[in-house]
């Protein structure tokens, strides 16, 4: 099977006209959402718990403001 993560944003989360871009780490699989990341599995894999992990980089220089983005995790068989 499949695991793949989707940013709604492209790997930005926004506020208004400001974003921000972030990076992903799921199940040792680290990078951003600029385009859809993939994870295959090649066995089932019963009672897996795995975290997805996001991380923002600091920097003084960003304007305050509610930011978001949707990160969509869909498993399918191949």
């Amino acid at each position: 099977y499949s695991i793949s993560l989707a940013s709604a944003n492209g790997g930005k989360m926004k506020s208004g006209a400001n974003e921000i871009a972030y990076s992903v780490d799921y199940d040792s699989n680290a990078g951003t959402l600029t385009s859809q990341m993939v994870v295959q599995r090649s066995t089932a894999q019963f009672g897996k718990k795995s975290d997805l992990k996001v991380t923002v980089p600091i920097s003084n220089e960003r304007v305050a403001g509610d930011y978001a983005d949707t990160i969509t995790v869909t498993i399918a068989a191949r």
